[in-house]
């Protein structure tokens, strides 16, 4: 391994330090990570790893996979930041050791170390590895299946087949039939494509549906024989009644190429060149077979009604993969892209450095979303200013990916140094964590996930059901819900009772509840009570 290589092979090591050394860094945000830590919380506290609960409640809109390993992680390590986000991580290092393993089994180590740093150090990838949500599971079982495939048909053995098989089993229990209907639509266009249709015997389609079974269909079945509603409110409502008519996330169709183009920075200045590379020459098989990997996830998903930005994380594997082979040769040194690519992350970095001078002379418009960059921006912007100058350098000198690379981790140090600075307008941690363990807790207009999370305990609802909404309906006995007139009678006869609310909400709940006042209050969120014993 020449000098060049180590230095890939230690850049990927450096970024995988960060993000693990970083994991307790910051509170869970809502709603995504106070969701999803809540619910597997829920599973340790019930002693239910059948029906999945949010609030105490039957929630039913995903399968329980990363539920169940989530509720394993609190077991072991506690219920903690750092347990609730060891498993995207872990599931994000194995992502990128697979995609990598692909290319090292297909072009060589190069290859191989530059397609799971490239992955690692891609904005959406290195973000998503460090947050509490269920896509990055979704990721990894989705890429082991097309992995496993590949390798599979490449190298003959049915070992690697029936591994593809059981990773479409585990991408449904992630996320649902997405899981399966993406890898099964790019490889079947891929044999469509190739007019390879011997490749349908080869996957062993009898004994890999019925390991694919027997893997996924019994907590189906089980949950199912539990809630009878189960089968029409996640098939129907929240699959396909999500995709093809729902409002909730709506945004225009090209959304996902913005999103995609975006989460893949610093890498996708490379891009140009590696479409250059791919149109000059014949694309051989496994090219087409990565292409048709990365197009299908992406069509997929872009005539969606409902779009978030999370949705295109599996595509991000494959698009490592295209840049890995495009970049698989002799390192290049310098090139207009870096230089480009550095000349936005300097500007980046000196507009950090002076947004407090700018602000605070009223050039830049501050808000209560800016006002954590004051005290951080100096700092922040010096590092960024240093990473991308280390950056250019060694891409000039050694090798341009390597430069990429640190532009990738600069940013990554960036988020997983400076993000705690907004947990006071994300969470509330730091409102409830300390509440007396008999003290009921209350949410009035919006439930925060991350409250039942901290504060451990059911919160009481009072206009704030949301996507409770079903499982309230469906199991009104389970749930805790409050009118206003009951919120102000219990914050009145009991001062060991608290609402967390907005603290737009301040004045209004004053004038309907006399006395009530300020117990703790966040950046944007009140803890109110009606003082009789301080929480």
């Amino acid at each position: 391994m020449d000098n060049r290589e180590s230095f890939l092979k230690w850049a990927l090591v450096a970024s995988a330090a960060i993000l693990f050394f970083t994991l307790g860094h910051r509170a869970l945000w809502d709603p995504d990570e106070g969701r999803y830590a809540e619910m597997a919380r829920e599973i340790l506290a019930l002693h239910d790893w059948v029906t999945p609960h949010l609030n105490y409640i039957p929630y039913l809109e995903k399968p329980m996979l990363f539920m169940w390993l989530n509720a394993v992680s609190f077991a072991v390590f506690g219920t903690t930041e750092w347990a609730a986000r060891l498993v995207p991580l872990l599931c994000a290092l194995a992502g990128a050791g697979l995609s990598g393993l692909m290319a090292y089994r297909l072009w060589g180590r190069r290859a191989g170390l530059l397609t799971a740093l490239i992955l690692m150090t891609s904005l959406e990838y290195f973000v998503l590895s460090s947050v509490v949500d269920i896509n990055m599971t979704l990721t990894l079982f989705i890429t082991a299946a097309m992995v496993f495939f590949w390798l599979g048909h490449a190298e003959k053995n049915p070992r690697y087949l029936f591994m593809a098989w059981a990773s479409l089993a585990l991408a449904c229990l992630t996320k649902g039939p997405v899981g399966v209907v993406l890898p099964v639509g790019a490889v079947g266009l891929y044999i469509l494509l190739t007019r390879q249709f011997g490749l349908i015997l080869e996957s062993r389609p009898i004994r890999g549906t019925l390991l694919f079974l027997a893997i996924a269909l019994p907590w189906f079945v089980l949950v199912s024989i539990r809630n009878p509603e189960f089968f029409s409110y996640f098939f129907i409502d929240q699959n396909i009644a999500r995709y093809s008519v729902s409002r909730e996330h709506n945004q225009p169709i090209y959304y996902f190429i913005v999103v995609v183009l975006g989460g893949a920075l610093p890498w996708t200045f490379m891009l140009p060149d590696a479409i250059r590379k791919l149109a000059g020459q014949r694309v051989p098989r496994e090219v087409l077979y990565i292409l048709l990997w990365f197009f299908v996830i992406l069509l997929f998903f872009m005539p969606s009604h409902s779009k978030l930005a999370t949705y295109v994380l599996p595509c991000f594997p494959p698009l490592a993969l295209l840049l890995g082979y495009a970049c698989k040769d002799a390192p290049e040194r310098g090139g207009i892209a870096l230089s480009c690519a550095g000349a936005v992350w300097l500007c980046l970095g000196i507009g950090l450095a002076l947004f407090p001078t700018l602000a605070s002379h009223g050039i830049l418009a501050s808000s209560p979303r800016t006002v954590p960059l004051m005290g951080i921006a100096h700092a922040a912007g010096a590092i960024l200013i240093l990473g991308t100058l280390a950056a250019l350098w060694v891409g000039r000198r050694y090798d341009r990916a390597a430069g990429y690379a640190l532009l990738g981790i600069s940013l990554m140090v960036l988020f997983t140094v400076f993000t705690p600075e907004w947990d006071d307008q994300r969470s509330t941690r730091s409102l409830v964590q300390d509440l007396p363990p008999e003290a009921n807790l209350c949410a009035y207009s919006r439930y925060y996930q991350s409250s039942g999370f901290y504060a451990k305990r059911q919160v009481l609802l009072v206009d704030a059901a949301g996507e409770l909404n079903f499982g309230i309906l469906h199991h009104p006995d389970k749930a805790r819900v409050l009118t206003l007139d009951d919120l102000s009678r219990l914050m009145r006869s009991d001062p060991g009772s608290y609402c967390l609310t907005s603290s737009r909400n301040l004045a209004s709940l004053q004038e309907k509840i006399p006395g009530i006042v300020v117990a703790r209050q966040s950046a944007v969120l009140s803890l109110l009570h009606v003082p009789g014993r301080q929480p």
